[in-house]
């Protein structure tokens, strides 16, 4: 699924979700996700043929993705010098921007964006049939492209070509449509949206989790900076279409300090997007070339490509990481589990913040929450059973002590619980009288592959079964 541990294991989370909707279809419910009755609709933002794509060739999907992005800039040798758009493709092409992108950051949504350059080529030089189709495919593979690519479209509005603006609003709504229909069916609409914008942050009312990050974090204060500076010099050259850029700056505004739309990474193939734009629009000169080489190359360790810590630390070298062997240790772990039963993972309670779901290890919990699916139980809690209770009066699924994993087993109907603790040594995990043991599984995460933390690169896993209660007839 990926090239490196920790994105490999992320990107199960996708996989999941197509396998739901595989089994279910989009107007389908889960017993497998949220609390065990998760309406699919609410995956109206999901599209079909990507999540197919990705599920099944998470590596490759991100890598070609990749290369076809880069590729469709080439498009302008029609209209620039040959020797120009090949240098701009070549900068593109060797920039850590491209190489987190391929091998790092980037998930389905790759398939959406690699349409962009070329349907951004399209609307400037006015061909209407061929932008209708590039857009086209963007709707096809994705929401977050067709909106942003809009809004940095906006300018448009005060040019001759607003008509176009008004054309592909209309494809952009029309493929939107056909997503949202099974949610208006299902009469879920105003619900999944509630739950959503509370998630994304847009909603801040009467919410149990909020994302702290929607301050100023040192990652996001780094870009405003990076890119507000080099779009800044490329209007003090006066560049052509600068205000491409000017509006992809916003949208990193808006999206990181407000309502997050979309991940980080989107905002960056976003942002490269438009400032190859102006790159390939421009008369060629140095100044252009360099704006654009800085902006395609930040700093590696805000893209996962170098170590966090480290401004000059080797560049990460990318291989497909096999997850098989820590698959088959967890579907061993709940081979006893079978298939419509409820399992609790005991997890600490966050207090309210969004960022300490699953004790810090988020993206490793992909991997059981896949098995679990795949094998037809439910495991939670699951990032679907947090956003059903993500108000204030819903009933909490956190608690690591035994008093509160008994308490939670009864209150969800959980016949099994697995409790976890960190490092391989010490003396075995005690079970209380009300549950037995089951199985016992050790995990250990490798340095290179995944950005944890010392005291969880190395876990043990307890599975228990609560014990019947025998009720005493006198």
């Amino acid at each position: 699924m990926g090239f490196r541990g920790q994105p490999a294991l992320n990107a199960l989370f996708y996989r999941t979700q197509w396998l739901n909707l595989d089994r279910h279809g989009r107007r389908g419910s889960s017993s497998t996700t949220g609390l065990g009755d998760y309406r699919l609709s609410g995956w109206f933002h999901l599209p079909l043929l990507g999540m197919l794509i990705y599920a099944n060739a998470g590596a490759v999907t991100t890598l070609v993705g990749t290369l076809v992005w880069i590729c469709s800039h080439f498009l302008w040798v029609q209209t620039a010098p040959a020797w120009w758009v090949a240098v701009l493709c070549l900068v593109l092409f060797f920039s850590s921007t491209a190489y987190a992108m391929a091998f790092a950051r980037q998930n389905y949504q790759i398939l959406g964006w690699m349409w962009l350059p070329a349907a951004l080529y399209a609307v400037i030089h006015d061909h209407a049939f061929l932008a209708a189709l590039l857009w086209t495919g963007m709707c096809l593979f994705g929401l977050t492209q067709p909106l942003f690519g809009l809004i940095a479209l906006s300018p448009l509005c005060f040019g001759g070509q607003a008509h176009y603006l008004v054309w592909l609003t209309g494809v952009s709504i029309f493929f939107t449509g056909l997503r949202l229909m099974p949610l208006w069916k299902s009469k879920q609409a105003v619900s999944s949206f509630k739950t959503t914008s509370k998630l994304i942050g847009a909603n801040r009312e009467n919410v149990r989790y909020k994302r702290s990050s929607r301050g100023m974090r040192v990652l996001d204060f780094y870009f405003v900076i990076w890119y507000g500076l080099l779009v800044g010099l490329l209007c003090w050259v006066e560049a052509p279409w600068v205000s491409l850029p000017m509006v992809g700056l916003g949208i990193y505004i808006f999206n990181q300090f407000f309502v997050r739309v979309a991940d980080e990474q989107s905002l960056y193939i976003l942002m490269a997007s438009l400032i190859m734009v102006v790159g390939l629009e421009s008369i060629p000169n140095t100044t252009i070339l360099l704006v654009l080489f800085l902006v395609l190359n930040p700093f590696g360790g805000f893209l996962s490509i170098q170590p966090y810590a480290s401004i000059v630390g080797p560049i990460r070298i990318f291989s497909p990481y096999d997850h098989s062997t820590l698959e088959k240790k967890i579907s061993d772990f709940f081979k006893s589990v079978p298939a419509g039963a409820r399992v609790f993972f005991a997890f600490q309670d966050p207090q309210g913040e969004y960022f300490r779901i699953f004790d810090g290890f988020r993206s490793v919990m992909e991997l059981p929450f896949y098995v679990a699916n795949k094998a037809g139980f439910l495991l939670f809690p699951n990032w679907y059973s947090v956003a059903e209770t993500n108000h204030r009066k819903a009933p909490s699924l956190w608690g690591r002590s035994w008093p509160q994993i008994r308490q939670q087993c009864s209150r969800w109907q959980a016949d099994y619980a697995v409790v976890y603790r960190t490092g391989l040594l010490g003396p075995p995990l005690s079970v209380p009288s009300w549950c037995s043991l089951v199985s016992t599984v050790r995990l250990e995460f490798d340095h290179a592959q995944f950005d944890l933390s010392d005291k969880l690169r190395q876990q043990t896993w307890i599975l228990v079964k609560k014990k019947k209660e025998i009720k005493k007839c006198w």
